[in-house]
């Protein structure tokens, strides 16, 4: 098969036949593939996506505690 132009007329047929056979394979696959995506963009995936996670309720947030003292920097002294 490495060089085609070399080939007997039985050895290209049998290429031949052997590339048909691939494309054959290959055309099943695709129309399995495409099955499977309209399966998957009705909604009958038979599971649960992957990327959709659980529902829970939202926490409730409870109001800031104040401190008692201030923690700020106080300013420097001025430089002159």
């Amino acid at each position: 098969m490495e060089n085609l132009r070399l080939a007997t007329k039985e050895e290209l047929i049998e290429i031949i036949e052997m590339l048909v056979g691939q494309v054959e394979a290959l055309q099943a696959r695709v129309a399995e593939l495409e099955e499977e995506v309209r399966r998957l963009r009705q909604g009958k995936g038979g599971g649960t996506p992957l990327a959709v996670k659980p529902s829970r309720p939202p926490k409730e947030k409870k109001p800031r505690r104040h401190r008692r003292q201030s923690f700020v920097r106080r300013n420097p002294a001025p430089t002159s």
